[in-house]
C-alpha cells in the first residue's frame, strides 16, 4: 500500500484551499488544527503522527464544509463525523498524488 499523505490543497465550495502543516513550536494553542474561511487555508500541527494528521485534516474539512454551506452542525457533530470518516479509512483521498 502506498504511503498516505495529506494533500497540499483541496477544493471546498469551488475555492482552492491550501493545506499548511505548521510547527507546534510557533503555536501555543491546544488545537491540533484550524480552518480559515477568509484565508482559504487549513492548518494542521506537525507534532501529530500521520494517523492523527489525517483525522485532523478530515475534521478541518468538515469545519469548512459546515461554514461554506451554512449547515449548522454543532462541534460535537463534526467530531462524530470525523470519527466515522476516519474509521472508514478514506484511502481514496490520501493515496492521491499531490
Amino acid at each position: 500500500m502506498a504511503k498516505r499523505t495529506i494533500p497540499k490543497e483541496v477544493k471546498l465550495g469551488g475555492l482552492k484551499h491550501d493545506v499548511i502543516i505548521i510547527s507546534s513550536d510557533n503555536d501555543n494553542s491546544n488545537d491540533l488544527g484550524s480552518y480559515s474561511y477568509s484565508q482559504c487555508q487549513i492548518y494542521i500541527k506537525d507534532s501529530q503522527c500521520e494517523q492523527q494528521k489525517r483525522a485532523t485534516f478530515i475534521h478541518e474539512l468538515l469545519e469548512g464544509i459546515n461554514i461554506i454551506y451554512s449547515i449548522g452542525l454543532k462541534h460535537i457533530q463534526i467530531e462524530q463525523l470525523e470519527t466515522a470518516l476516519t474509521a472508514l479509512d478514506v484511502t481514496f483521498y490520501f493515496d492521491k498524488k499531490n
